[in-house]
């Protein structure tokens, strides 16, 4: 390079990034820095919240199994009440004829057709008597003929008796093979009778209840006498229950009894945010199922270090959710209380606290999140040491 000569060499546009993005990040810094907090004073609000809260369905239910293999035939639809004891269904046991049903149903059919051409008994008794009034009096005139020592007339006197004699032998030979006939008829139905007995077994219900019919497995291991002390693994280990159905038929239940109306919504909050408190009323939606809002009541709440289980109580709606175990819920609450900004919010390791203005400087107070939404929260102190309540000033950061 020359003396006085000026150097070619350029920056690359790569530098120019670099410094737009450290002077950003220096005014951000700053604003951060130097940025003043507002003063926010503490009202009473309200918030309602819709959250999606898929879950388990539990039922008060019990299982039962076929008493043998065969074809079922039910006679009672799911959801329908059913009393104790009643015949709810046949069985028809491996190697059953159905042509034997068929052939009893013709048999009945005969049984019945004859009984009811037997409503002209009366008459034939009285054509009966009418002959048999006939032959006495025929029988009479000869014996007077006879004893008047007249035989003219007897030929034809005879002739009328034999012809007499013959109608009422024919009808009493009728009689005869038409009872022979109905008693051949009623031999072979009790014969049939026994037979498909043999193959035929009615199910009665062991206890009232609605039946139903869909079983996937959870009836006997998932019921409301143990769902409080369920914690979020055990939940997620029935969630993701698959029934093995590749054992003996024999021993697969048949069919499901309900016996209470309340049922039970088990829904899992991925969260560290639990909005619900033990006893709070709320709104249940199941779409798809059920048109109308449902009331239900948080039983129990089973938390761990990031999710917590809610279990719901609810009596509307059993039939919604009679034959399904995975829903698709919506729960909503109405919340009164403390209403702030969500940015007075502030998270402190494990804990949520406001800072409060005091005489003497600010307090962070420890709080509870009972609602919020997208800008607003319902508040709840949890310091012993501070009291919070309406008027009360905090810090919000914008």
């Amino acid at each position: 390079m020359t003396k006085g000569s000026v150097s070619g060499r350029k920056i690359k546009p790569r530098f120019y990034l670099f410094m737009a993005a450290a002077v950003l990040l220096l005014m951000f810094l700053g604003r951060s820095i130097f940025r003043k907090p507002l003063v926010y004073t503490i009202g009473y609000g309200e918030i309602t919240t819709w959250d999606d809260c898929p879950g388990l369905v539990v039922r008060e239910e019990k299982t039962y199994k076929a008493p043998d293999y065969g074809k079922v035939e039910f006679f009672v639809s799911a959801g329908e009440s059913v009393e104790k004891n009643s015949t709810i269904a046949i069985l028809y046991r491996e190697g059953f004829d159905g042509g034997l049903v068929d052939e009893l149903y013709k048999i009945e059919s005969k049984i019945s057709d004859y009984q009811n051409k037997n409503i002209i008994k009366n008459i034939i008794d009285a054509d009966f008597e009418t002959i048999q009034k006939n032959i006495d009096g025929l029988v009479h005139s000869m014996q007077g003929f006879v004893g008047g020592g007249t035989t003219k007339e007897m030929p034809r006197l005879e002739e009328e008796l034999r012809g007499l004699l013959k109608r009422r032998q024919r009808m009493l030979d009728k009689a005869a093979s038409s009872d022979d006939y109905l008693e051949e008829l009623f031999v072979k139905k009790s014969e049939i009778e026994t037979q498909l007995g043999d193959w035929k077994l009615e199910i009665s219900a062991p206890e009232a209840g609605i039946i139903g019919f869909e079983l996937d497995g959870l009836e006997d291991l998932l019921m409301p006498i143990g769902i409080d002390y369920l914690d979020p693994e055990q939940y997620v280990s029935f969630s993701e229950f698959k029934d093995d159905k590749d054992g003996n038929i024999i021993d697969a239940p048949l069919f499901k009894i309900i016996t209470s109306n309340r049922w039970y919504l088990l829904s899992l909050i991925t969260s560290q945010d639990v909005y619900f408190e033990q006893g709070d009323i709320v709104s249940l939606k199941l779409p798809g199922l059920c048109d109308t809002n449902v009331e239900a009541k948080v039983r129990t709440i089973n938390s761990s270090k990031n999710s917590a289980l809610v279990i719901f109580e609810v009596d509307e709606c059993l039939d919604s959710v009679l034959e399904i175990r995975n829903i698709k819920a919506e729960i909503g609450i109405t919340t009164n209380g403390l209403m702030i900004p969500i940015k007075g919010i502030i998270r402190d390791k494990d804990e949520i606290v406001v800072k409060v203005l005091r005489q003497d400087g600010t307090k962070p107070v420890k709080v509870k999140i009972r609602a919020k939404d997208e800008e607003w929260a319902i508040i709840q102190g949890e310091d012993t040491n501070i009291d919070l309540e309406i008027n009360d000033r905090i810090l919000i950061y914008p």
